[in-house]
């Protein structure tokens, strides 16, 4: 009996485990949605190009949104730190501006 209730957890956990998409599909996933957040609420003409998220603890993910702006013979690199919570169902994430960085070409 004892055996068969630890199976029956473990089996769980397992299941539990392999419902959260990876941050590599979370970060495909939210991607459009914070390149419009950050293009209405920050830099309408910011272009994303990459999404990088760590798992911090528990529901809890961290990220940074790398894009570009180019405007003129200037070109802008912004990064936006993005805190996210995902429950394995649903996202909910926060932009904050972070590192800008600039480069004369």
């Amino acid at each position: 009996m004892k055996n068969l209730i630890l199976i029956l957890i473990g089996l769980s956990l397992i299941y539990c485990t392999g419902c959260r998409m990876s941050t590599t599909e979370l970060a495909a996933k939210l991607k459009p949605d914070i390149e419009k957040t950050i293009r209405t609420n920050f830099n309408k003409n910011f272009v994303a190009v990459k999404l990088t998220i760590i798992r911090s603890d528990g529901n809890n993910y961290e990220g940074l949104m790398e894009g570009e702006k180019n405007d003129n013979l200037i070109f802008y690199v912004k990064t936006y730190h993005v805190k996210i919570t995902y429950d394995g169902e649903n996202a909910y994430y926060e932009v904050r501006r972070n590192i800008n960085s600039i480069f004369n070409n």
